[in-house]
């Protein structure tokens, strides 16, 4: 390999993977640097049947520009295809649909005059505004007065609850705005139905073609070896060091986690690096956001779990907050004539689940799935997967607004994207290239 590029590239998730795809377009010499043994990042892709299978549930929204811009760009726009999803509601009791807004008002815990509340405010929201107004807002506030107690405690509470556990509600309304907002847009013209998208054979033919597109235009890769430290001279980046060998480059760009990165950071401080009091205070800004983890089930079954693609789950005795059925999107027959369904379960960092086996995690989930679905055992789970990633999700707290991490750190060559700069947007693969294309903008000119 050379020991000189333009650009460093750490992680090889879609944000690193686009941005190298941008630069090596534009003429730039890439090294893109991830530390597991494949790309994809947390959209990584399995073999299972004739297709893959993402280790957590993607789909794209018909609001997403950037990543349809960039499907487009490869010639892979053929490859997306389009369903009108179905949503179901599991209160503890039972499971009833949950699609359409009729079935709001069949609901018996919410009265009328919230149930009309509810579905005006949903209407509204599609082409309001307002949610730059909502960064010191909690969300548990915003949904109070938005749309009722009855509706907040019963149906949004439950939800935070499941995903931030004891942060929810510190949680920023701005961020439960745009994601409301988001998956409202993505309905059909008269609201009725949500539609979703999935590529074609999985995420991993959106990875695979990034990766043809970078080596052919002489970018090369380095996986199964983290970046050890950054090369730190007078202040300003010059390179990494990886696997024990130096690569130089005058622009480096951090896609990792943002406790990752400054690990990494702190890695780096020599007699020479030119540590300065900035960096430090960049450090320790960087240390108040938080992370939650996130562990995934994955079952294979012999028939179907639920009739819905997506549940959500308002039973907080339940630790998961939605069972995902894959093969709404995708048949059955492209996972080998088994359905697919995604359990996710968000943890505290320091959770000793992250570390367990996936027999104990399975042993865990068990109870909570036969409750749910309480014939399970007849629709004959075949396998079942576990992954899991410690860094999953900033915290979007109230006040997140005011430290998120500029693109450029105060270290010079030395750049960091990554998911906490989507905000308030949702961290998801439209707003990962987002910001793969403003970073790529700002390398540019």
């Amino acid at each position: 390999m050379r020991k000189e590029y333009d650009i460093i590239i750490a992680g090889a998730g879609i944000g690193g993977l686009a941005l190298a795809y941008f630069l090596s377009k534009d003429g730039y010499k890439v090294l893109c640097v991830e530390k597991r043994p494949g790309a994809g990042g947390l959209a990584r892709c399995f073999r299972a049947g004739k297709s893959h299978l993402e280790i957590y549930y993607h789909h794209i929204f018909r609001t997403d520009e950037y990543l349809y811009g960039l499907l487009s760009e490869l010639g892979l726009e053929g490859q997306v295809e389009e369903k009108a999803a179905s949503t179901g509601l599991y209160d503890g009791e039972r499971l009833v649909p949950f699609s359409k807004p009729l079935n709001l008002m069949l609901l018996p815990h919410i009265g009328l005059r919230q149930k009309l509340n509810f579905g005006l405010k949903l209407l509204n929201l599609s082409v309001s505004r307002a949610g730059g107004e909502l960064h010191d807002v909690t969300a548990v506030k915003w949904l109070r007065d938005s749309f009722g107690e009855e509706v907040s405690r019963f149906l949004w509470e439950p939800l935070l609850r499941s995903k931030f556990g004891e942060d929810y509600s510190d949680i920023s309304a701005a961020w439960i705005f745009e994601r409301i907002k988001k998956r409202f847009g993505s309905r059909k013209k008269d609201k009725s139905r949500e539609v979703l998208a999935y590529i074609k054979g999985g995420t991993q033919v959106l990875i695979d073609k990034l990766m043809d597109e970078v080596r052919g235009k002489g970018g090369e890769f380095i996986f199964g070896s983290g970046i050890e430290s950054f090369i730190m001279k007078n202040g300003a980046c010059m390179g990494i060091t990886a696997g024990g060998d130096e690569f130089h480059s005058s622009k480096t760009i951090s896609t990792v986690a943002v406790p990752e990165f400054t690990d990494i950071l702190n890695r780096s401080r020599t007699p020479h690096s030119g540590w300065k009091d900035d960096i430090e205070d960049y450090i320790k800004r960087c240390s108040r956001i938080k992370y939650k983890s996130v562990i995934s089930l994955v079952l294979e079954t012999r028939k179907e779990l639920s009739g819905y693609y997506w549940v959500n789950i308002i039973d907080e005795t339940v630790p998961f907050p939605v069972l995902v059925n894959q093969t709404f999107l995708v048949p059955p027959v492209e996972y080998g004539g088994n359905y697919i369904t995604y359990v996710a379960q968000y943890v505290d960092t320091d959770s000793g689940l992250l570390d367990s086996s996936p027999e104990h995690v399975m042993e865990k989930m068990r109870p909570f799935l036969e409750k749910i679905v309480p014939d399970i055992k007849e629709k004959e789970i075949v396998r079942y997967h576990v992954f899991c990633d410690r860094y999953a999700t900033p915290v979007y707290s109230t006040g997140f607004n005011d430290i998120v991490p500029d693109l450029k750190t105060p270290v010079k060559g030395l750049f960091m994207a990554n998911n906490t700069q989507v905000y308030p947007e949702s961290r998801n693969l439209d707003m990962t290239v987002r910001i793969a294309r403003k970073v790529h903008n700002l390398i540019t000119g």
